[in-house]
């Protein structure tokens, strides 16, 4: 993180002497918010703190320390505390607060923005997991109050609303181009092209969110919508200048209750403040956003289907031929949520140059687990090992994608996360979802689990995906019952080649990905398997 960054988000106001921020997000136990908060409130009230401000963020993304808490004093760097219990939080009020040393066996690490190091306290980017990061989207994620618009305006939201309000739609497709901003839910491939056809369109668009996040183990685009609210529905600002759009709709998780309860206070405060909504800014231009919750399913994430989820219907359909859908027989572009985010960090009307390609990934399965943003190109060591904090002999293997992506041997730790890398790996990064299988996995297993889900998930709409998935999963299964044939894995990886190539949607087109990835990688083992079992 920039030092000018961090200096923005560790202000305290002049009349108070210190803030305590709490991270409360849905990576947390519901109950132990409140606890902490009634802890601390009650520890302050003893020691006569009254001029301390209490906040809450996000988190900063490090699920695997929670209970994570920050606490910044006038000429004194910021700590941030991990694994803090009502216990540990009296302890910090007493000797950090009230008698103004750190607790430095509890910290995790400081943010010397206020004042000089303290001893013994590692620094902020001396943590592999923060210190390999480059957050560009996220920076605020942690250190700002999701509810108080006054932290997104201090902090840069909003600022050149009527400088992008005042650009044509060629100017901001220009710089999209230019920061090579792709999609975060799929593919990961380039959005320009799709977004300059529907730019084009002498129609009212409808912009849509993709905030389903279906993916089991994937939370970035939910802990992006808890702690930076603000973030998103800018993006959705600009994009509806870039393809005239005048309504967006923000299709919810049916879980993310908390997401859903903070973006409803970030638009309403948006509106107060005439960011959004009639006359954005006191200009002609009109953009509104409405929250849906989205049904339960993971094929309800895929784009067709969202689509028919809002027309009223169900179920994935043919996308035309034109690549762009329709909602009540208007224009419909659907965006992930991370998309929208690096939107607002443009330097849109100026002639700055932009931030570096990033991308957000969910670690799961690693030693420190939680949400990462790194630079593309960073490689999966990078990732796993260092920011995830897994030796390399535990791990067997990698999933990238979750079950629209592949899995992966160590011997390409050293592969960067970019766009030719998921070809080459015949992967797709789906919700940025990185799961690590340790030793102890079998191959065979894990497959069977991934034709399974992959079978159970399908909506039955065209042959080649439920037929295929389903044939696939009774293939392996008769390979693992020692009821199989020689032939068994290369018909296994053609039905994968078949399911993929024919498929009506990006379910039916990714999900064999797995089968194909966990064949060419791992079919010795699985040969094994069957060789076993005769």
């Amino acid at each position: 993180m920039h030092k000018e960054s961090l200096a923005q988000c560790e202000y305290i106001p002049e009349d108070l002497s210190g803030v305590v921020t709490i991270g409360v997000s849905s990576s947390t136990d519901s109950d132990e918010p409140d606890t902490l908060l009634t802890s601390l409130s009650d520890h302050l009230k003893e020691h006569q703190l009254m001029d301390i401000d209490v906040r809450i963020s996000g988190g900063l993304g490090f699920s695997s320390a929670e209970r994570l808490v920050k606490v910044s004093k006038h000429g004194m760097p910021s700590v941030i505390y991990g694994g803090v219990t009502p216990d540990v939080m009296a302890d910090i009020v007493r000797q950090h607060l009230s008698e103004g040393t750190p607790v430095s066996e509890m910290a995790l690490c400081q943010i010397p923005v206020h004042g000089d190091s303290v001893d013994g306290v590692p620094h902020f980017k001396d943590i592999a997991f923060f210190g390999l990061q480059k957050p560009v989207i996220s920076w605020r994620c942690g250190h700002i109050d999701p509810e108080r618009i006054d932290d997104a305006f201090r902090t840069g939201s909003y600022g050149m609303l009527e400088t992008v309000l005042a650009q044509r739609a060629d100017d901001i497709l220009s710089m999209i181009e230019t920061a090579q901003v792709h999609g975060h839910g799929g593919s990961g491939t380039s959005i320009l092209d799709r977004w300059t056809g529907v730019a084009e369109l002498d129609e009212e668009i409808f912009l849509i969110c993709n905030a389903l996040e279906v993916e089991p183990g994937s939370v970035k685009d939910q802990w992006l919508m808890e702690s930076d609210p603000h973030r998103v529905i800018e993006g959705m600002i600009i994009a509806a200048q870039a393809v005239g759009a005048r309504i967006g709709y923000i299709v919810l998780n049916p879980s993310y209750t908390l997401a859903r309860h903070r973006l409803e206070i970030a638009i309403a405060q948006a509106r107060r403040h005439r960011c959004l909504g009639q006359g954005i800014k006191g200009t002609a231009v009109d953009f509104d956003i409405i929250i849906r919750v989205g049904p339960p399913g993971y094929i309800t994430g895929e784009e067709t289907a969202l689509i028919s989820f809002l027309s009223g219907d169900a179920g994935p359909h043919v996308m035309p031929p034109s690549g762009i859908d329709r909602l009540n027989d208007r224009p419909a572009l659907v965006v992930n949520v991370e998309t929208f985010a690096h939107l607002a960090v443009l330097p849109i009307g100026t002639d700055e140059e932009g931030p570096p390609p990033t991308r957000l990934f969910t670690l799961e399965g690693t030693t420190n687990t939680g949400v990462v943003e790194v630079e593309v190109g960073t490689t999966l060591r990078e990732v796993v090992c260092d920011m995830g904090g897994s030796p390399e002999e535990y791990i067997k293997a990698v999933v990238i994608g979750g079950h629209l992506g592949g899995v992966v041997p160590t011997d390409l730790l050293d592969t960067p996360l970019a766009e030719a890398s998921y070809r080459w790996l015949n992967t797709w990064p789906g919700t940025g979802l990185i799961s690590v299988l340790d030793q102890s996995v079998s191959m065979t297993e894990w497959l069977d689990r991934h034709l399974q889900f992959g079978a159970q998930e399908s909506c039955g709409a065209c042959t080649p995906c439920r037929e295929g998935m389903d044939q696939a999963h009774r293939l392996l299964q008769g390979l693992r019952n020692g009821n199989g044939h020689g032939q068994d894995l290369i018909l296994l990886d053609h039905l994968a080649s078949y399911v993929s190539d024919s498929s009506m949607c990006g379910y039916g087109q990714a999900v064999p990905n797995g089968i194909s990835t966990a064949i060419r990688y791992f079919g010795n083992e699985l040969r094994e398997q069957l060789t076993r079992n005769h």
